[in-house]
């Protein structure tokens, strides 16, 4: 968090606030990289270090921790990781002492939210290297490893925090502190190791964030810049750390920007001027690092072209990150850097650096961040200008140095995801990509997902794009089919298109087994006896009940709650519960539909004299299966008798 935090709060909470930091000097704000193949990104949730003063304080009046609400907003617009703040003496009050129980589970309930909404957490104490003793309100700081709070209980500190979450999925990484400052060694020397030791004494192995003194700016890991940074250094044993370093881009790297991008000194590339002697010491170390804090304001686009450079090299540098800000109410609607949208739940408006952080999201293989599941599926399409080097396969083998092309009048690319899945995202690449011409970029097209390869569901269109790579971040939507359909082509005129891969993201859905059917809700025609021969009496896994209708057209149908994979469906009639075989159900057919409305038969029977009867057929998403009866019986008799209707993948 930026060390001017009072300009974050509400109004109420930053009167507070100023009291406490009036003695603290101005610091620089910096960045954090991690060169490496799978990156994560992510957001800053501050209000968990609020009244540092109050020592204990109360939830929701002095201080508050990010929400569910707010996790689902981020991770639906495609963020992995949150970042989110806490002091250090409100859940230890003791040094050397057990954590307070009562905040601790404050703490739990976070976790818990996160994991709900599918992103991971980075808790960081929000104490600067300093640890507060004495009485309020005359507390004093002591820096870790001076006397007053020795190395031995930053590391009982850590030892005891990651005990209680070693085990915890949530958790992504453990940031050791958040901006140590003015240490004079003490932190790069030992304080850092010390919380290293810590999180490791309690037996876990997960992620641990390193960060560097001089309020971890990333600008001064620059050669010639004296910082203590420069020869930072852990010893970890299970090999599973990150440096961290925050970055902002106004003139004094405050985060503040009081003068306006021109005041600033900004231009376009002054975030990578700023971050690059940081990320070329993390390569140069072969070390794996995290940018912990970035922002922009929002008064002004040329800022956002700015963090899209800025982002861009984290990107090529595999560096992971979480952006500063994006608080709910509890902190000033009115600050610039902050991402929280405006308007109600169901009727957000993102703010303007939305876009840009979404644009550079978290990369594919990332540890949270669902696989790539379009990668070497079948494909298909309208046509291809050459049938071997650029068929539609070639938009899904992971390459840039292939592509797709087509010529033809309508011009489409569908990737068969093999099973369904819940899909939240799409990643398109164009001409640009792979080195064609920029004005080859596909202008005008839309992406659809589908459970049957049949009915489609537009969830993209765009219009005007002249990008080289554009990202889809949806509202979660299952299906199987993912196609790109292409109006027009490029922006010069050609009538080609070309595509050099089309990626899908999120989670595929659990293959089921057993009978999908079982007490599945059914509808059906007019049953004999609604109240003991209804279509419930057919899903309900007996052959002591049965369905019975008399009434034209007789049909079952159940609903078996989603779209999936079927592949079999066995009938048990009349008599598999004991009613006369001369009643088993003679002409019949059995269709499937993914939407209630759109039907496909699998199965048609003529002649029937069994009573079990089971029909394979190749398998299809459904959630619908449906039982029309021609002939109910093979003796005349006008009513179908249905004991179970049992559907299986």
């Amino acid at each position: 968090m930026r060390h001017y935090l009072a300009r974050r709060l509400s109004p109420a909470l930053a009167a507070a606030f100023l009291i406490l930091i009036g003695t603290f000097a101005p610091p620089a704000r910096p960045a954090a990289a991690l060169p490496g193949a799978a990156y994560e990104r992510g957001v800053n949730l501050s209000g968990g270090e609020y009244r540092p003063d109050v020592i204990l304080g109360a939830l929701y009046t002095d201080y508050i921790y990010p929400t569910r609400a707010n996790f689902d907003y981020y991770r639906a617009k495609g963020f992995t990781v949150a970042r989110f703040a806490f002091d250090w003496k409100r859940v230890q009050p003791t040094l050397g002492q057990p954590l307070d129980e009562a905040k601790m589970a404050e703490l739990d309930r976070v976790l818990a939210d996160a994991t709900a909404a599918g992103i991971r957490v980075i808790p960081e104490p929000h104490n600067y290297a300093r640890y507060r003793l004495g009485a309020a309100p005359n507390f004093t700081d002591y820096l870790i490893g001076s006397p007053e709070v020795p190395y031995a209980a930053f590391r009982d500190f850590w030892q005891r925090f990651a005990a209680r979450y070693k085990e915890n999925p949530a958790i992504y990484a453990y940031n050791l502190m958040n901006e140590p400052h003015d240490t004079g060694g003490l932190w790069v020397n030992a304080g850092a190791q010390a919380g290293v030791d810590g999180v490791r004494a309690a037996g876990s192995t997960q992620l641990i964030l390193v960060p560097g003194d001089d309020w971890a700016g990333a600008h001064r890991w620059t050669p010639g810049s004296g910082s203590p940074n420069l020869n930072l250094a852990v010893t970890d044993p299970a090999s599973n750390f990150m440096y961290e370093a925050h970055q902002y881009f106004d003139a004094d790297n405050s985060g503040r920007y009081q003068q306006g991008y021109d005041g600033e000194g900004a231009y376009p590339t002054v975030g990578v001027d700023r971050v690059k002697g940081f990320t070329a010491w993390c390569r140069a170390r072969n070390a794996r690092c995290f940018l912990g804090e970035y922002g922009v304001p929002r008064d002004d686009a040329r800022w956002n072209t700015v963090l899209d450079n800025f982002l861009a090299h984290l990107d090529a540098e595999g560096i992971g990150g979480t952006y500063w800000l994006g608080g709910g109410d509890w902190v000033n609607p009115a600050d610039p850097l902050n991402v929280w949208p405006t308007g109600a739940p169901g009727a957000y408006v993102d703010r303007p650096q939305m876009a840009t952080l979404m644009a550079h999201p978290s990369s594919p293989g990332s540890a949270t961040t669902p696989a790539n599941l379009a990668l070497n599926r079948p494909a298909t399409a309208d046509s291809a200008c050459d049938g071997v080097t650029e068929a539609a396969a070639k938009a899904v083998d992971g390459s840039v140095g292939t592509k797709w092309c087509s010529g033809g009048a309508n011009k489409f690319l569908q990737v068969d995801l093999g099973g369904a899945a819940d899909l939240s995202r799409f990643v398109v690449r164009h001409a640009g990509a792979g080195n064609d011409p920029v004005q080859w970029n596909t202008r005008d097209f839309t992406i659809a997902v589908s459970a049957d390869g049949t009915n489609f569901t537009t969830v993209v269109t765009v219009t005007g794009n002249t990008a080289n790579v554009t990202t889809h971040t949806i509202a979660t939507i299952r299906g199987r089919y993912v196609r790109l359909n292409i109006a027009v082509p490029t922006s010069d005129g050609s009538t080609a298109a070309r595509i050099f891969e089309l990626e899908a993201y999120g989670t595929p859905v659990p293959t089921a087994s057993g009978n999908l059917a079982l007490s599945r809700a059914t509808t059906g025609s007019t049953p004999c006896d609604a109240a003991t021969e209804g279509g419930a009496k057919a899903v309900d896994g007996s052959t002591g009940t049965k369905f019975c209708t008399g009434v034209a057209p007789r049909f079952l149908q159940v609903d078996l709650g989603a779209a999936q994979a079927i592949s079999r469906v066995v009938i048990k009639h009349a008599g598999a519960g004991n009613d006369p075989v001369a009643w088993n159900t003679r002409d019949f057919t059995v269709r499937v539909s993914a939407d209630g409305a759109a039907y496909t038969t699998v199965a048609t029977v003529t002649g029937n004299t069994a009573s079990e009867t089971t029909h394979t057929f190749a398998a299809v998403q459904a959630r619908y299966v449906r039982l029309d009866i021609a002939v109910p019986a093979s003796d005349g008799s006008g009513a179908a008798r249905i004991f179970e209707f049992e559907v299986y993948p």
